[in-house]
């Protein structure tokens, strides 16, 4: 795949790792059901927080990313 702009390294690795973790726990498996969306929430708020090592959002995203008046388009 060919992207271009801006990467943001930081929160690409975030969000795959939440990705990652909210489809296996919206997938059911033989002998169990999928968990409940509201419990699937739960669970990647708390996984979030901790990827974020106690910082804020804006601590581990590009600041390029927060410019006003700009619009980066994501591919």
């Amino acid at each position: 795949m060919l992207s271009t702009g801006i990467q943001d390294t930081a929160s690409a690795s975030i969000l795959n790792t939440l990705l990652e973790l909210g489809k296996k726990l919206r997938k059911c498996t033989a002998g169990s059901l999928a968990l409940p969306e509201n419990k699937v929430r739960i669970v990647l708020e708390k996984e979030f927080e901790q990827l974020l090592q106690g910082g804020k959002l804006d601590d581990a995203i590009n600041p390029l990313l927060g410019m006003h008046g700009q619009s980066f388009e994501m591919m």
